[in-house]
């Protein structure tokens, strides 16, 4: 202030600098004041206005698949900024982060300056590696098979299946595809093939 040479108080105030931190959200009232030679004191008054940080919403998103469809990133209040792996502009990519947990930012600024900054975390769930085990050959006469893979809690389907057992005389003989497919949380679908052979009965002529 002018002139110089005097003194500063108030909320948020040491010497003369003010710290908004310090002081708060709020209207703050700061005095200056400089002795008069004579015993007397001219002081002054203003009004420093700290804003508060916007208060910023994210939404959540996923669990997602890493192999599932890109989405779209949303906050209020709009016009910030996306950032974080899997990130570009305000879509997020599944494939492009990896499977695991990642944590994405917003960064929005206001009209009087002031910048919010918040996150959220996405998971990203990998495909499974199944194994859906070897079966075979069967004689078309054999009994029914009890079908078993890892991961369980998938399903089973093909020609001669019904839930997890296969019947080779259902399947007729020659070579089946067998599918094993695992849902994953996301939306994706692990799934694998093997192949069941059924053979026929041995061709007999007793003369």
């Amino acid at each position: 202030a002018t002139p110089a040479g005097g003194s500063w108080s108030g909320t948020g105030v040491a010497g003369n600098t003010f710290t908004p931190s310090e002081a708060g959200v709020g209207v703050h009232a700061i005095t200056y004041q400089v002795p008069v030679v004579g015993g007397c004191v001219a002081d002054t008054t203003i009004a420093i206005e700290v804003k508060p940080l916007p208060v910023l919403s994210l939404g959540s998103y996923g669990p997602l698949c890493v192999e599932g469809a890109n989405i779209t990133l949303a906050a209020t209040p709009a016009g910030g900024s996306w950032s974080g792996v899997g990130v570009s502009g305000n879509t997020f990519s599944p494939s492009v982060a990896g499977a695991g947990t990642h944590k994405i930012y917003y960064t929005y600024t206001d009209t009087y300056g002031c910048t919010g900054v918040d996150s959220t975390s996405v998971v990203v769930n990998a495909i499974p590696t199944l194994y859906p085990g070897s079966y075979g050959p069967l004689c078309v006469n054999a009994s029914p098979i009890f079908l078993s893979a890892t991961p369980a809690g998938g399903s089973w389907s093909g020609t001669g299946v019904a839930g997890n057992t296969f019947t080779p005389s259902e399947a007729g003989v020659g070579v089946h595809a067998i599918t094993y497919q695992v849902p994953v949380v996301g939306g994706c679908v692990a799934d694998t093939t093997i192949a069941i052979e059924v053979k026929p009965l041995p061709v007999l002529s007793l003369g």
